[in-house]
Order: C-alpha cells, then structure tokens, then sequence
C-alpha cells in the first residue's frame, strides 16, 4: 500500500539523539509522547515524525 510506513526506534531514543545537538526536539504539551514503535503505521495512524 502507498504511503505504508514503520518505526523502530521508540520516540524517547529518538529524543535523546537529538538533545545531544544544536537541534532540540519539542513536543505539543512539553512531555515526550508515549508512542510505541510499530511495524504497520498508516495513514490517519498516530506517529512521530521529525521535521
């Protein structure tokens, strides 16, 4: 299926990559979602994304 993705890598490991750079993620409401990873993320699925 088009636009089929998946994550690996749970959105804390992912934060925690990013707070040793220049580049800090912030997050709506401050705390780090909890979003599990998943192999069958969808379209109209909650996901992290990192733009």
């Amino acid at each position: 299926m088009c636009n089929n993705y998946a994550s690996h890598v749970p959105v804390s490991q992912i934060a925690d990559a990013f707070s040793q750079t220049a580049f800090p993620i912030r997050f709506d409401g401050g705390a780090i979602p909890n979003i599990e990873p998943n192999d069958d993320i969808k379209i109209g699925d909650t996901a992290s994304i990192v733009t």
